[in-house]
């Protein structure tokens, strides 16, 4: 983690000085900045408590102070106005907004929720909620919170404008996330215009989320797999409009992320790394479950590695692999090595392998929503199954019939079952609510739910 300082001068050969605030070997993520840009705030599992805390640290110097214990994997701080709050998203459920002194003090729950920030007057807490589709407002000290109804869908968490009157979001036509841009949306009677009208926002910085504002503009990340870097996007904030192309603030090797401003923008907090990336890896077990043996990482590179199916019989895996390009679904040869590019879309499900390992099943979001594909695991034209019907959660009756969720606006769980491509049969809606994370247990009543 580091951060920079603007210093004036006539000379523009360098504008900013950086310094490295914290060098242990902990994941140290989501970093904030006080106002008055003399601390930060984060998230780090330095503990080794297996989760993550939030913690405090002077930017001149000193000790990191631990904020939180026993409060789950703790994320996204955000300092009050006058730097003596800090509020965050975490608890056993990851799911509760947490509200706690900046020097210490119990942390308390105010909302149900991710993603909060404090409003201009600390007054209000706006975040995003527990479906990720909302954003909401409650007061700081908690209490019933209010929607604030939005006309696109929301992409990303909000941030208040200066006003305390709007707030700055990502959405997109029904939730799908393409052709995501800015927008303002006024808390009191819900009237949204476009932060970007002119369309300064585009090519590699189209769709990127406002990330931190300052007095001189608001902060984005936006690069590729193998660089990502700081950006400052200038922007009227009493017009609520982008007024010019991105600045770049770093321009550097590795991947520069989560960027935050002091109030005065005369000070950055963002997390620094090497490279950025995830993989799959594989134990053995014994009959009884246990662990054998070191695990072993079977995938390698610089794209995130997710979500692994593997066969049946275990000679092959499908798993997604993502980059800040595309999402590549892809299948590995585990005695070979061999590792096939299956499919790829902009933004794609997980796989879900056959039990015959024969096909893999996935969605891509689409203007209509997710849309189930097939296609063989030897590679191929993947075929559509169904048009909005969701997630693949797994195959069942021997591959002849599929189990989704997420459908209709996740409200739905549902088989899909062939020949006739819109056959399907709804098994769950709840009255209110959305339907998530279905999973399928493997005895005979569960396994063929239709």
């Amino acid at each position: 983690m580091a951060y920079w300082r603007f210093r004036p001068g006539p000379a523009p050969v360098q504008l900013y000085t950086f310094q490295r605030l914290t060098s242990d070997t902990a994941s140290n993520l989501s970093p904030a900045i006080s106002p008055d840009g003399k601390l930060i705030a984060y998230s780090s599992d330095r503990a080794k408590s297996g989760a993550a805390d939030i913690w405090v640290q002077q930017i001149e110097g000193g000790q990191a102070v631990r904020l939180t214990t026993g409060l789950g994997l703790c994320h996204s701080p955000m300092f009050s106005p006058d730097g003596s709050r800090i509020v965050f998203h975490g608890g056993p459920d990851a799911q509760g907004v947490y509200v706690c002194a900046t020097f210490g003090g119990e942390p308390r729950r105010v909302a149900d929720g991710r993603n909060p920030q404090f409003s201009p007057d600390g007054g209000q807490i706006a975040y995003m909620g527990t479906s990720n589709e909302t954003i909401l407002l409650v007061t700081a000290t908690g209490g019933t919170p209010r929607a604030v109804p939005l006309k696109h869908g929301l992409v990303s968490s909000p941030r208040w404008l200066p006003d305390g009157k709007r707030l700055l979001y990502l959405g997109a036509p029904g939730g799908a996330g393409r052709g995501s841009q800015w927008y303002i949306v006024n808390i009191d009677n819900a009237e949204e215009k476009p932060g970007d009208p002119d369309g300064f926002l585009r090519d590699g910085f189209a769709g990127v989320p406002p990330q931190s504002l300052s007095a001189d503009g608001i902060l984005v990340a936006s690069g590729q797999t193998e660089s990502n870097n700081i950006y400052r996007v200038p922007f009227d904030m009493e017009k609520g409009r982008v007024t010019g192309a991105p600045v770049p603030v770093t321009m550097a090797p590795g991947l520069n992320f989560w960027p935050a401003s002091s109030a005065d923008g005369s000070k950055i907090a963002f997390g620094s790394a090497a490279s950025f990336n995830t993989n799959v890896w594989t134990m053995n077990l014994d009959p009884d479950g246990v662990a054998t043996g070191e695990p072993r990482r079977i995938t390698d590179g610089l794209v995130d590695h997710m979500s692994p199916s593997p066969a049946a019989d275990g000679k092959l895996l499908a798993y997604k692999a993502v980059s800040t390009r595309t999402q590549e679904i892809r299948v590995l040869n585990l005695a070979t090595g061999q590792d096939l590019k299956i499919a790829e879309a902009r933004d794609t499900t997980s796989p879900v392998m056959s039990p015959d390992s024969a096909q893999l099943a996935y969605s891509v979001r689409d203007k209509d929503g997710l849309s189930v594909f097939a296609v063989p695991v030897t590679g191929g034209v993947p075929r559509r199954l169904c048009a909005a019907c969701g997630r693949p959660v797994a195959w069942i009756e021997n591959g002849s019939k599929l189990l989704y969720d997420q459908a209709a606006n996740n409200t739905e769980i549902g088989v899909w079952m062939p020949p006739a491509e819109k056959r399907h049969r709804s098994c769950a809606r709840p009255m209110h609510g959305s339907t998530r994370h279905a999973f399928l247990r493997t005895d005979e009543y569960f396994r063929s739910p239709v």
